[in-house]
């Protein structure tokens, strides 16, 4: 379960930390729908902009150089753009995801 907390100076409101802060200029953020089999691109693609992705609900299997990384749902995973990357969704049920684009400072 994830680790919710009680910011200070707040009442009946919980939080979850999704990431830190995080270094380099906000490009875009957009919230997407994945069906069951579905995803992309195909085949994978680099480019100079990281992802940080966030899933709302569901599991997502991100696969970076080959590498299959499961992110379940309330938890995320930053992609570095250089890297060949794409976004899957191998449940049965469908896959609701936030996908924040940022360029970093440094790698």
């Amino acid at each position: 379960m994830p680790d919710y907390f009680v910011p200070p100076h707040h009442k009946g409101f919980q939080a979850l930390k999704i990431c830190g802060a995080q270094t380099g200029s906000f490009n875009d953020c957009s919230l997407a729908e994945i069906e069951p089999g579905g995803g992309g691109p195909s085949p994978s693609h680099t480019h100079p902009h990281d992802h940080l992705f966030i899933v709302l609900e569901g599991e997502a299997t991100l696969e970076i150089e080959g590498k299959k990384i499961s992110v379940k749902e309330n938890d995320s995973y930053r992609v570095p753009g250089h890297l060949s990357h794409s976004v899957w969704n191998e449940s049965d049920q469908k896959v609701k995801m936030l996908g924040i684009s940022f360029i970093p400072i440094f790698p």
